[in-house]
């Protein structure tokens, strides 16, 4: 499970990132990389439809701290004065914050950097790739980029496609259901309605009978009383919310998310018309589709952050198009950090699905369609992407009573559609079976049942038609997860010289269908136990994607614990701890915890097994000193140090800090204390980080104390490396370390 534009229900447009079959050697890497930086719209996403009179922008971190709060911006003027500015000039009307700010003081703090991306909306129509490029270009912006429009992935429009007779089909009208061996898995579970499905779509008919006793309600707010009453930054959102026309009535007008929510969830066992994965679920309606089948990425951003807050398990996303979105990855990062399953359709054009979004992004599972006999669906995308495919020809189930898109209509309340979007839900629907059965799997967890459940289709393994293969409930609900790959045998593991590993220390992986991550060090594979541990570490988009072989080819090493300095506590205890190494250190009170620096902000929440995977040490009693893997800087200085065995280690430059940490862990000191730790040696770069001095075109990854050279592009892009990921620096810097073999 790997991967994460205006959106549709998934039109198959193919995207390249950047041109690099014209790219030679190292002189047109910095060619393509200032194209990249400087916010171009590649041919590709130029041709993608998106709104022409507003953007998305992404503030840096650094900046954050100017810019106003949502409720204290006015027209352009958003606190920082240079994006002011250009608002000033562009006739920018209004700036939004894509997600919703919680009202209430004592709710946990927003700390997942969605709440830097807003929307810039103009006068008029514009040209918006000047626009991308001219904010792309300031200093305080993250990335700027267009709102690309994407459609829902229904039945194609091509007339074989479209055309259809009477029903008189040879098959049951609920083949898929049964074809996925439902009725044997309901002999173990038939769902549970602490399981929440996002239906992410047009909507949802909340009033359908067969879904009324499975919608998902907003149990601390009152419907129509125009307040918000929980304080969740929405008003009404009751039945949950509409994105499109940003209100608190998410009905679904067009068709497809009813639809879409009955394979997940139709009531079972009443006696009366289809039944679905789950008898019983609590289906969750987050539109940001119009009547016509069409939205945009800014609301699918919103969408998909309201439904992870509000409890989301599982989000079923039957749509795609556009092309690549940070912002959209982002939000996805979002959603697979707070253990939020993120299933997407691979579209309907019959190409191949590797630059098909979101269906490839990371952190997603990618479904392809079948027909009634197992084969690929005639429209369905594939490739690489593709990681499990479901029924999703000739599909009965619900018919929205506010439908304005004309499906095949059966017996007046149902209707039939085609595409995977109705694989999509077939899947997300089980993803809720698993979790109803066996409560607290993670998304990798969820995955790894389903991908091991599955029936193996067409050429034996993974594939590029049908993934790991066509969904089986029971077998999924009753199969155990795969054991972890084999190590090689002494005679085929790699060598400890620099050239025997696939990638250099400090690489971070994954393999394109499974979502563990690991961290390479010493030609070994260590896993990475969770987005908390990760997080103290890395960046999301550091993550290189290696094959399955290559994967295979380490031997595996000791999990990754949180890097030191980290605070932590158990979900359900109120104790504070900060690691240091294999230790954890009780902090005693809450005037030491402040007295040192600490933020509250920055405590993450684990659970109780991570935490006894430390060794407990002496309590945390005094303020004066820090304990290692601190980092700190006096309050009358600019200097940022390290502490590390008792010694204070100089960060360099600002690359350097935030290739290791955020900037929100310098804890603020007084002089006298900095002035107490003797001075160690300069702190470098992350391994593994990919830098290159600002007036050059030379590339290196670091390693410790080398830089190696890429000597191409073509090595670059075969190593899974990103071109966006690039640090600059100065030659001064690059300079402090020794000359590595070339890569």
């Amino acid at each position: 499970m790997n991967k994460f534009h205006k959106i549709m229900l998934a039109d198959g447009r193919a995207k390249v990132t950047i041109p690099t079959l014209l790219l030679v050697l190292t002189g047109l890497i910095l060619a393509s990389y200032l194209a990249v930086a400087s916010g171009d719209i590649n041919k590709a996403e130029a041709n993608a439809p998106f709104a022409d009179n507003r953007i998305i922008v992404k503030f840096k971190e650094e900046a954050s701290p100017q810019l106003k709060n949502e409720a204290q911006i006015k027209g352009p003027d958003v606190g920082i004065a240079s994006v002011s500015d250009i608002n000033r000039k562009e006739g920018a009307k209004e700036v939004t914050e894509l997600t919703a700010k919680k009202a209430q003081a004592n709710q946990e703090e927003k700390n997942d950097n969605l709440d830097r991306i807003y929307k810039i909306e103009f006068e008029g129509k514009k040209d918006i790739k000047k626009l991308v490029q001219e904010y792309s270009k300031d200093a305080n912006i993250e990335y700027a980029e267009p709102d690309y429009q994407v459609k829902l992935t229904l039945e194609p429009n091509d007339p074989y496609y479209g055309s259809s007779g009477s029903w008189g089909q040879g098959y049951p009208d609920l083949w898929g259901i049964k074809k996925i061996q439902s009725a044997s898995a309901w002999d173990l579970s038939t769902g549970s309605r602490n399981v929440v499905v996002a239906v992410i779509d047009t909507g949802v008919d909340y009033t359908n009978p067969e879904l009324v006793q499975n919608i998902w309600v907003n149990s601390d707010e009152i419907a129509g009383n125009g307040f918000d009453d929980d304080h969740n930054g929405y008003i009404d959102d009751y039945y949950g919310y509409d994105f499109y026309n940003y209100d608190g009535d998410p009905m679904d007008d067009h068709a497809h998310g009813t639809h879409c929510s009955g394979t997940i969830g139709a009531l079972g066992n009443n006696n009366i018309g289809v039944v679905g994965v789950n008898w019983q679920v609590k289906i969750m309606a987050a539109k940001f589709l119009s009547s016509g089948g069409s939205g945009y990425t800014s609301d699918a951003v919103s969408a998909i952050h309201y439904a992870v807050d509000n409890g989301a398990n599982v989000l079923s996303n039957s749509w795609g198009g556009g092309g690549f979105d940070q912002s959209l990855q982002d939000a996805i990062n979002y959603a697979y950090a707070h253990n939020v399953s993120f299933i997407a359709a691979a579209g309907n054009s019959n190409a191949n699905a590797t630059n098909f979004y979101p269906c490839s992004y990371n952190n997603v599972v990618c479904i392809a369609a079948t027909d009634y006999q197992d084969q690929k669906a005639s429209f369905s995308n594939y490739g690489n992407t593709v990681d499990l495919s479901a029924p999703g020809v000739d599909i009965l189930s619900l018919k929205s009573s506010h439908a304005t898109y004309s499906c095949t209509t059966v017996g007046g309340n149902y209707c039939r559609m085609s595409g995977t979007s109705m694989a999509t839900p077939h899947v997300a629907g089980l993803a809720a079976l698993v979790l109803a059965y066996r409560p607290g799997s993670s998304p990798d967890t969820v995955f790894d049942y389903m991908r091991n459940g599955a029936d193996d289709l067409g050429s034996s393994g993974k594939d590029i038609y049908f993934g790991y293969g066509r969904i089986n409930s029971y077998r999924t609900l009753t199969g155990a997860p795969p054991p972890p790959s084999p190590s090689p045998s002494s005679s085929t593991s790699p060598s400890s010289s620099p050239s025997a590993c696939g990638h250099v220390d400090g690489t971070i992986v994954k393999t394109d269908n499974k979502t563990a991550i690991y961290l390479i060090e010493s030609c070994k594979k260590r896993h990475i136990p969770s987005p908390e541990v990760f997080s103290s570490w890395f960046n999301w988009g550091d993550v290189v994607i290696i094959s399955s072989g290559e994967m295979n080819s380490y031997t595996t090493g000791s999990d990754l614990t949180f890097q030191s300095g980290s605070l932590i506590r158990a979900s359900d205890q109120p104790e504070v701890y900060v690691i240091v190494g294999a230790i954890r250190r009780h902090i005693a009170s809450p005037s030491v915890f402040e007295g040192l620096g600490y933020k509250w902000s920055n405590i993450v929440i684990t659970n109780s097994a991570e935490i006894l995977k430390y060794s407990s040490a002496e309590n945390l009693t005094k303020i004066g000193s820090h304990p290692d893997g601190s980092v700190i800087k006096s309050i009358s200085a600019s200097e940022v140090y390290l502490i590390d065995g008792g010694k204070k280690r100089h960060l360099s430059n600002p690359e350097v800090f935030t290739s290791r940490y955020r900037w929100e862990e310098i804890l603020m000191v007084t002089p006298s204390e900095v002035a107490g730790y003797p001075i160690g040696d300069r702190v470098g770069f992350r391994s593994g980080s990919l830098v290159r001095a600002s007036n050059q075109s030379t590339v290196y990854v670091i390693t410790d104390t080398t830089k190696r050279h890429i000597l191409s592009p073509e090595t670059f892009q075969s190593k899974g490396y990103r071109w966006d990921r690039i640090i600059l620096t100065s030659t001064q810097e690059l300079n402090n370390y020794t000359n590595g073999p070339d890569i």
